[in-house]
Order: structure tokens, then sequence, then C-alpha cells
């Protein structure tokens, strides 16, 4: 062993050497990037494999640092075996990343630093001038709401207002009538209708920074729904900008906004993209409606058209459609773009070709800017000629100015080929996705460029490459993309939907790829219903990019998606069983079907699994087969009985990492049976595998495990040990902010409210509310929502967000059995201190009859509540479930339940027998002393203290109830504080007489006769103020 430890020293030291060049190679991929601070997906890739090399080399490290020789001695096999791993890593890091292992250093050290510092002045320097520039023009920015959303602040907020368009003329009238329905007394609604390109958002705008709304509207939001297909969309996109929390649907939360917000004015863009698909007119009626019915709202919203919905009680007279501009105003417009000198005659001239349309206008004045007057004279009349050839009208002019625009000299075909690429994408294109997507176009940034400057295409305010609505529809119309460019741009967004799904498991921070698919939702869904349409070879690869797409909708909060549908009416026409069985194992996580999983079904489907020769995939089926049962039907024999037949194919196929993760989930189930003894088995298992491998991020997930066990088993104090070693392992890995570091957190709170340390749990629970979304860490962001309201219900501080939250985390968690029964328990809860016993009690005995067997918290915890005679009217039966309380809890070790129910069993007892009762009580503190339970200590040391009293001993019973107050404040319960208060009160006033009359009896007066009066009358007053007393304090305690 000795020969061992020398050995790993020189070979340590040679791992040493070797990352620090591979660092150094990442650190120059990232400075030599072409597009600053961004890589290839490959090389992503490449880097994870790398950073899962390192923690292996820590993990080795942290063992080799154990100064226990005896442990160093049994851990050599684990310590050879995770040398080796490390070596192989690293090899294999050295080959792709084409790494020289005879050099000292891959690069000159001080040439990087050197980079990295000018990198780092530049950044300063930049910061500096933003923030400058931020003071200067912080007075004249747009409305950015920054407060008071209904129910939480949020990060989130994305209200900013589009610039004033710095060239509008001919549109004086139409802002004039505009102002005029602002005079009145009521709100507006406007319509602004017209044809494309007929300048209705330009209108909008102005308005919208128009002194006067500036002057009367405190919020102005600007809200674009072109990429909006329904109205649940449109919610959500509103929600965006007013700053709410995103959810599944946030119709009721953007109504329940603007009813409680007032000075608000609302801009809808482009609506008619939900106008015009004929099944969401309905439900939009309906959602413009309910918005028209908020009378301190005013709304304006843009459309295509001339048909106003109808469920909207317009301002009269109505906004007419808007018409092309006059000419004087074409020709100001004109000539404002172009700022060249023609001759009057010439310019209109070519404006008549436009039709003064401010679109087509400004279309021809950046032509004739780079081009010349006389060249585009000529060009129009040959185009102009074959368009009236064949009959085109007003919105033809449009079409050809645009096709104008495409012929021009500068048009590059590339750039022509790019645009056409945007057409078919609502989301635009970043610089990063042009550049890495490997687009058969030379120079692509270049041929941004020229779309930039023909105004062809603009960058929106993420500074992506976006294309005009009507320039989009003329490009799908005659000049569609082509497959080779649509085949690239889906090649790499599989890639980028592929790097989530192969590294989310490992509990990777992927802030940068979450970001990514976020910002392309729209822009994949119209890839993938063309992938899918196709006859191509890349179909496959379309199905897996929905596949890994709709788990990335799963894992934040959002519905299954409806290309699903269409992969799964797709399967019997592929006939591959490699892709049936990776869409069964997305399809039953996800919440798209109530499935019926009959055994016929089973056995059909795991039949797929013989024509497979991929063993992980299997144990991925009957990982997918075991969490369906777990989560969505609380059946624990078959969860646990298809994660054995994965954890018998993991061990065969040698895979660790499968094998920690499905060894977590056992224990979860049955710890969720209560059976805590198996449960650790389990993850003691998962642990030692974890540490085996290296894997941290695994180890973290096993302490997470045992802190649960511990948790539930009352010892808090190792629960937080393991929380703090499961936090310590995440750090480690770089996954602050990520899955794990919620898991924990929640875990924490968890312990925080068994102790009931209500404030330091609702703290955290705030800072889930302010970092997660419904569409980001949804289920912690349900959770916290959930579980803040039975913060609420516990302090007494219930509010009308109470019920709010519930709803809102039961629209998330819908479809999940097991997680929809802590919303009906949290429901009854609610209606128990709202006062409404009879519906609570239903809803407890309803709740648990549906927990049974299957959710063993939720169960022991509607037991607690019926068995709490303190919240029910006394009765036998009430007795009974008192017992029954403290049954279940014994069988099933919770030693917190036990203590309760000898709690309650006390309350039971204590009208008739004063013994028992404050032995239970007596024998319950000490339990809770133990576990530190503050609110339930204080309960029985007030219990304590009434039984003292009743034995009128009062000196104990002052002392009772003191220890009991602080403990009460402790926990945040005001009212039992101001029940303690008013008893020490009452014994004060009650000890003050009893010394004024012991002073009245030794009074010293003359005679026999006197003296005898005197005690007979000082007794008869005692007796008479302790009756007082005791009755005073008789109505407290009723």
């Amino acid at each position: 062993s000795i020969q061992g430890v020398k050995l790993n020293k020189s070979e340590c030291i040679e791992l040493m050497e070797t990352t620090h060049k591979i660092i150094c190679e990442v650190v120059n991929l990232h400075i030599k990037a072409e597009v600053p601070g961004s890589l290839p997906v490959d090389t992503l890739d490449h880097i994870g494999r790398f950073v899962e090399t390192l923690r292996k080399m820590y993990a080795f490290l942290e063992a080799q640092q154990d100064r226990n020789k005896i442990k160093q001695l049994f851990r050599l096999a684990e310590a050879n075996s995770l040398m080796k791993d490390c070596q192989a890593g690293l090899a294999q890091a050295v080959k792709v990343f084409k790494i020289d292992t005879t050099l000292k250093l891959m690069i000159n050290t001080q040439e990087l630093q050197d980079k990295l510092s000018n990198m780092h002045q530049e950044l300063l320097q930049t910061i500096q001038e933003f923030s400058d520039a931020a003071t200067t023009t912080c007075s004249e920015m747009s409305s950015v709401y920054k407060g008071e959303n209904v129910s939480k602040n949020s990060s989130n907020s994305f209200s900013f207002l589009p610039p004033i368009p710095k060239v509008f003329h001919g549109r004086e009238s139409e802002v004039q009538n505009i102002l005029k329905m602002f005079e009145k007394e009521v709100l507006p609604r406007i319509a602004i209708l017209g044809a494309g390109g007929m300048g209705k958002t330009s209108l909008a705008t102005v308005i919208l920074h128009h002194p006067t709304m500036l002057a009367n509207f405190k919020h102005r939001f600007f809200v674009s729904a072109e990429t909006a297909k329904h109205s649940i969309d449109l919610a959500a996109l509103i929600g965006l900008h007013v700053g709410l929390n995103p959810a599944p649907d946030l119709t009721k939360s953007v109504v329940y906004y603007f009813q409680k917000t007032t000075n608000c004015l609302l801009v809808l863009d482009n609506l008619e993209t939900v106008w015009d698909v004929s099944e969401s007119q309905d439900t939009l009626e309906q959602f413009l409606s309910t918005l028209d019915d908020i009378a301190h709202l005013a709304l304006i919203l843009t459309m295509r058209g001339v048909e106003r919905p109808k469920k909207v009680r317009w301002t009269h007279p109505f906004l007419p459609p808007l018409q092309p501009l006059s000419q004087d105003a074409a020709l100001q417009t004109f000539t404002d773009i172009t700022d060249n000198c023609y001759h009057t005659e010439d310019i209109n001239q070519v404006l008549q070709f436009t039709d003064y349309m401010p679109l087509a206008v400004d279309l021809m004045a950046n032509l004739v800017d780079y081009e010349g007057l006389s060249a585009i004279s000529s060009r129009w009349e040959e185009e102009r000629t074959s368009a009236l050839a064949i009959g085109y009208d007003r919105r033809s002019n449009l079409d050809v100015s645009i096709g104008l625009s495409l012929s021009s000299p500068r048009v590059t075909a590339e750039s022509r080929g790019l645009l056409s690429l945007l057409s078919i994408l609502p989301n635009g294109l970043s610089d990063i996705e042009l550049v890495q997507s490997k687009l058969p176009i030379t120079h692509v940034l270049k041929c941004k460029s020229i779309l930039l400057s023909t105004s062809l295409a603009y960058q929106d305010n993420k500074q992506r490459l976006r294309s005009l609505v009507p320039v989009r529809e003329y490009m799908q119309q005659y000049i569609p993309p082509s497959e080779a460019m649509i085949q690239c741009l889906q090649a790499y967004f599989y890639s980028i939907t592929q790097i989530y799904n192969n590294y989310l498991d490992r509990g990777e921070k992927l802030h940068s790829v979450i970001n990514q698919i976020t910002c392309n939702l729209s822009n994949l869904q119209e890839i993938l219903e063309r992938g899918l349409s196709s006859d191509s070879s890349d179909m496959k690869d379309a199905i897996y990019c929905v596949l890994h797409l709709n788990n990335f909708y799963r894992l934040t909060g959002r519905e299954s998606m409806p290309l699903m549908d269409c992969v799964e009416s797709m399967l019997p026409e592929v006939k591959d069983n490699h892709i049936e069985a990776s869409f069964l194992i997305e399809d039953l996580q996800s919440t798209r079907h109530k499935w019926v999983l009959s055994e016929d079904w089973i056995a059909e489907k795991t039949s797929i699994l013989d024509h497979i020769n991929d063993v992980d995939l299997q144990a991925k089926f009957y990982i997918s087969l075991g969490t369906h049962f777990f989560i969505s039907k609380l059946n624990l024999v078959l969860a646990e009985k298809y994660h054995q037949i994965a954890l018998n194919l993991s061990k065969s196929s040698g895979n660790i990492s499968a094998q920690c993760r499905i060894l977590s989930h056992m224990c979860r189930i049955n710890w969720a049976s209560g059976n805590l003894g198996a449960a650790k088995i389990f993850v003691l298992k998962a642990q030692q595998l974890s540490r085996l491998s290296g894997n941290l991020c695994a180890e973290a997930h096993a302490c997470l495990n045992k802190a649960l066990l511990f948790t539930a088993g009352g010892d808090f104090k190792n629960a937080t040990s393991e929380l703090n070693r499961s936090q310590q392992c995440i750090n480690i890995c770089g996954l602050s902010g990520g899955h794990s570091h919620y898991a924990v957190l929640a875990s924490k709170a968890e312990i925080h409210l068994q102790k009931s340390e209500f404030t330091e749990a609702q703290m955290i629970y705030s800072q889930f509310l302010e970092s997660t979304s419904a569409d980001d860490n949804g289920i912690y962001y349900a959770f916290a929502l959930l579980n803040s309201a039975q913060v609420a219900i516990a302090k007494d501080a219930v509010t009308s967000h109470t019920a709010q939250d519930l709803y809102i985390a039961r629209n998330i968690l819908d479809g999940l059995k097991r997680d929809i029964l802590a919303c009906d328990m949290v429901e009854a809860e609610l209606s128990l201190k709202c006062g409404t016993i009879d519906l609570a009690r239903l809803q407890f005995e309803k709740v648990l009859y549906s927990a049974r067997g299957g959710n063993i918290e939720v169960e022991a915890r509607c037991l607690e509540k019926l068995g709490n005679p303190r919240l029910w009217p006394l009765s036998e039966r009430q007795v009974i479930q008192s017992v029954v309380f403290l049954s279940h809890a014994i069988h099933w070790q919770r030693k917190l339940e036990v203590h309760k129910a000898l709690l309650f069993l006390g309350d039971v007892l204590m009208a008739d027998n004063h013994g028992t009762a404050m032995a239970l009580y007596t024998l319950a503190l000490e339990g809770f002393s133990f576990m530190d339970i503050h609110q339930y200590r204080a309960e029985c040391m007030l219990r304590l203290g009434d039984l003292a009293h009743k034995h009128r001993d009062w000196t104990k019973a002052s002392t009772f109830w003191s220890r009991a107050k602080p403990l009460f404040e402790r926990s945040s319960q005001t009212k039992s504080v101001a029940e303690v208060d008013s008893r020490l009160t009452c014994l004060k006033e009650s000890e003050n007489n009893q010394q004024a009359l012991e002073k009245l009896v030794n009074l010293q007066v003359p005679g026999q006769i006197a003296s005898a009066s005197i005690n007979t009358f000082a007794v008869e007053m005692k007796n008479e103020v302790t009756v007082g007393v005791e009755q005073e304090l008789s109505q407290i305690f009723i």
C-alpha cells in the first residue's frame, strides 16, 4: 500500500499537468471563437465529458486526503478504479482538443493572461459606458414595469416599449381622432385596422409615446402577438410584459393583474395571427371581452383586415381602416429616407408605383438611396408590366416592392436564401445560431448586414435577426427556403436539444442551452413540422428532436407538444423499434394521456424491447414505466417491480450512473410506502456506488435522500448534515441554481416547517418564487406556492392570495396524482382554517382514502389533522381517531407523529384524568424538546401549566406558561402568545390579592372577638377572590 501511495503521488502530478493544459486550450477556444463567448455544440459535448472527468479527479483527491489509513487500505480498489477512469478521460480530452503532450504548456501563459486582462478591461469599459448612457437616458426610457405584480415581483418582466418611429408622416388626422377618444369619460377601446404594410404598428407606437399618454398612464405596455397561435399564448406574452410569473395558462392571472392595477394602457399588436386561426377566435373573443370589462384599462389593438372582434364595446366613432398615405406624406417620407436631391416629378412618378403604402414607400426609398432613381424607374417598368399582366391588386404593389428590393445588386443569392429561411422562423435567429448552424451560406454575417441595410430584415431588442411579417409572407409564397437550409437548421436544433437531454440527468447547469431553446420554441415547432412531413432521411432525427423537446416542455412546466400526437401517428409507418421505445419512454412521463396500463398493454410494449440491442434504453423504459406508476398511479408495488427490472439491466450493462439513479428512485418509493428500513438500504448502496464512480451529482442525490429519511424519523440534526454535504457536492459541480440545488433548499425548508420555524421556511419559499417560474423549474415553483399557503395557514395569516396560490399550483401539477393529493390536503387545511368544519372533514377523509398505501406523508398529515381534538367538537369518534393516529405513527416508526399523538390523547383525557394527561404531556414534551419542535413544546408547556393551575400550584403554572411564551413567539403563533399573556396577567393579579389578604389576616387588633371576626372575614374574602380568578381563567381556557 505504501508503494501505491507513492505511485499515486506521481500520477496525481501528471494528471494535474495534463488538466492544466486542457483548461488552457478550452480558454483559448473561447477567445478564438467566431462568435465571442460561444462554442460549437460538438465542442460543448467534449467539454461536458471533460467536466465529468474533473469531478472524478476531485472525488479521487478527496479520498486521498482521508488520514484514516485503514479506510484508505480498504478503499484502495476504489481509488485505483477512479484513477484509471481519470486517466482515460484525460487521454480522450487530449485527443479531441489536439493537445501536444510533449510541451510543458500548450500556449504561452503570459500571452493568455494578457488576452484575458485586455478582455477584462474592455468589459469594464463597456459596463461604464452602458452605466453612463443609462444614467443619461433614464428619464427618457419607455415604461418598464418594475413593481407590483399582483402576486409576486418578477425578474422576468419584459415590458420595453418599441421606440417611436423616426420617420412618420401622413397620419395626423388618425392621431387626433385617437386622442379625442381618450378625452371621453370612459377609457377607449380602439381597433387600428388595415392591410398589411399600412403602418398600423407605427401609428400605435406614436400614440403610446404621445405626451398625453405619458401624463395619464403610469403603466404602458406594448405586446406583439406575432408568435401567438391562440389566446393562451397571447395571455402568456402579456404576462411576460407585465412581470407575472409564467404558468401554463395565465389568462385569469392577466385579467386579475389589470383588475388590480390602475392607469394602464395596453397595446396588442399583430392580433390577426391569433384571430386568423378559426379554432382560436371564440377563446380570443372571450379573453378580449373580459379585458373590456375592466373600466380602468385602455385598450388598443392592431389587426390586418377590416373585421373587429365582436365582443368588445369599441369606442365610437370607429377609427376607419388605415388607407395609403397622401402624395405629400409619401413624398416627405421618401425624401427623409433618401436624403438625395431628385426632381419632385421624378420622385412622384416612382411613388405612384407604390400606391403610397407606407411599407412600400419605405422599401422603395431605400432602393433609390442605394441604386439611384433612374435605375429603379427603369426596373420598375419591367416588373410593373408583368405584375399588371396577371392582375395584381393593391396588395400586389407591396409584393412587387419587395421583389424589387430582392433584385437589388446588393442582395446576393445567399442573402435571399437567408431571408427565405427567416420567413419560416417567427423567433428569428441570433448571431450564434447563424454561425453555428452551418448553413450553406459562405458569409452568413455579411448576408445579415445586407438584409439589415435594405430593410428586408431588422434586429429586435434581443438582437435576433427577424423579417417583417409581409416580407415573410412574400418569401414563403414566392421564394420558399430550400430543403438544404431547413435540414441544416434542423440538425443544429437537434444537437442543442440532444445536449440538454444528455446532460440534464447528470445535473448539469445548462442555462445557456435552456435560454437558446426557449428563444427558439416557435422556430422549433415550425422546423419540426416540416421535418416530420417530409420523406427525407432526417425524419428520424426530427422525431428524436420532438422527443427531446417534449422532455424540455415537461421539465419546465409546459404542456406536452402537439407534435407528440403527430409522432405517435407516424410510428406504424416508421416501423423502428428504437424510435417507438424512445417515444414510449417520453410519453409515459408526460401527462398528455391518462394512461390505463393493462397487463396486455405492458406485455405488448415490453415485447418491443426484445428487438432492441440497447440495454440502457431498455432500462430507461422500465424506469419510465415505474416512475409513471409511482407519480401518476400511486401504485408502489408495480413502481418498485419495474425499477428492480431496470436495476438488473443497468447492472448487466455496467452503467453505474443509471444504477445510482434507479437506487435513488427505489429509496423514494420505499420512503413513500413508509418502509424506511428498505429505503435506507437503497440509499446507502446509491451513495457507495456514487463514491466509487466519482459521480458527485449522484452522491448529492444520495445525500438528499438520506436527509429525507432522517427527516421522516425526526432526526433533523443528521438530516441537516446530509443536506450540507449534498449542497457541497452541488457547489463543486457548479450546479448552484439548478434542479439539485432547488431540491436541497426544498428539503431544508421542509425541516424548518417540521420544526415550526415558519419564518425561515417562508424565506426559502419566497426565494423559489423569485428565482423560478411555471416555465422554469415549474415543479419547485408549484410546491413553493403550495407550501407558502401551508405556512400562511399555520401562522393564521390566510389572505385572498392563499386560495389563488393553491389554484396556480394545482394547474401546474395537474396529472401528477401524487402531487395533486398534496394540493387536496392543503385545501382541506384551508377549509378548516376558514371554519367550514364539515367540508374540511369530508376533504380530509377523501384525501386519506386516496393516499392509503401510496403516499405515507399525506396519509400521516391527514390522520394528524383528523386526530387533533382541538380542531373538532369532542366526541367518541374523535377519541377513536386520536388513537388511530397514534397506532399509525407507531406502526410506521414516525417519531414526530408519535409524540403529536401523545399530545392529542392528553387533550382527550385532560378533562377527566389529570394524572394520565400530565404523564402524556410530559412524555410528549421530552420528545419535542429532543427534536427541537418549538410550537409543540410550547403546546405541552401550556397544557402542563393549565393542569398545575387546576391543582392551585400557581408557581409551577407560571413557570410553564413563561417558558411557553418565547416558543410560541419563535413559531409565529401570535394568538397563542396573547393567550399566555392573559393567563400570566390573571395569575399576577391573583398573587397580588393573596398577598394583600395575608397582610390583612396578620393585622394586630385588641381583643379576641375582634381578631376572630377579622380572620373570618379574611378567609371569606380569600375564597371569594380565588373563585373569581379561577372563573376568569376558565373563560380564557374555553
